[in-house]
């Protein structure tokens, strides 16, 4: 954004330069940003996974990882151009990708069978667009019965009363201009007071499925998340370190330290139910 894009946006705000600098130094563009270089590791690390339950090139996980930071870069442009209604449609596309992403982990545990095939006929028919998942309520209900990450979702309520059913109607509201007020969201000259509000549940709402989707991948995919020990000392012709195949990579270990060490509960129902080590406890 240029300064005469921010004299015109002042002046929108009778010159209330307070409620500017709080709209452009809002936290959601931060946190954005950190999703975002979350995804771009994670994409890296997945890249070539044989486990993808399909027979396209190097998988599939690293291109599912690399959409949706895009579709997270997508929001953060929208919401500095002041479009923030275009960003709750957004919203929406990020949960429904993250639970698509889980659903189909979900799918991948139950269904792969390497002794019989690499491949799984739902999964790789949905890769190639010749079929497709299930809506979104019937993604949630097939999670929820989940014994993996059973006591994971006991801290993400993906439930009809949970956070993932309202963040949905929230975006829904939106989309589908339940009023004047939703539509007003989608022009910056009448931009008023209450973007921050909007930027705040924006910015709760892409923690809370940021967060969930983590939770997940922790358990269902801890191979994207290992140190490179002990590759490295194979490569070098050395003895690896005993167990240092287990150990978590620099990213992960980083991330799992801001999304948790808060939270005890969850930290440790995760630690519990995967089997990589953080460099605390080797």
């Amino acid at each position: 954004m240029d300064k005469e894009d921010i004299k015109l946006f002042e002046r929108c705000f009778n010159n209330n330069k307070k409620l500017v600098d709080n709209y452009f130094n809002h936290k959601v563009f931060s946190v954005i940003k950190n999703c975002c270089e979350s995804y771009n590791s994670l994409g890296y690390s997945s890249f070539g996974s044989v486990k993808s339950g399909t027979n396209i090139l190097f998988g599939i996980d690293h291109k599912i990882f690399e959409s949706l930071k895009g579709t997270l870069n997508s929001i953060s442009l929208l919401l500095k151009e002041r479009y923030i209604n275009d960003g709750y449609a957004l919203i929406r596309k990020y949960l429904e990708g993250v639970v698509l992403d889980i659903y189909k982990n979900e799918f991948l545990e139950n269904n792969f069978k390497p002794e019989d095939s690499l491949y799984v006929k739902k999964i790789n028919k949905w890769s190639k667009g010749e079929g497709s998942f299930p809506e979104y309520l019937e993604m949630l209900k097939y999670i929820q019965k989940s014994k993996k990450i059973k006591k994971v979702l006991n801290y993400y309520d993906t439930t009809k009363e949970g956070d993932y059913i309202t963040i949905k109607q929230e975006c829904n509201k939106n989309m589908h201009y339940n009023s004047l007020d939703y539509m007003l969201l989608n022009n910056p000259d009448l931009f008023t007071k209450h973007g921050e509000k909007h930027l705040d549940y924006i910015c709760d709402s892409i923690i809370k499925i940021f967060e969930l989707h983590w939770a997940t991948l922790f358990i269902f995919h801890p191979e994207y998340m290992v140190s490179s020990d002990y590759m490295d000392n194979l490569d070098c012709g050395l003895e690896p370190i005993e167990n240092s195949q287990y150990w978590i990579s620099p990213f992960a270990e980083e991330l799992f330290h801001k999304l948790w060490d808060d939270n005890i509960e969850i930290a440790n129902v995760i630690k519990e139910n995967t089997y990589l080590v953080l460099s605390k406890e080797e």
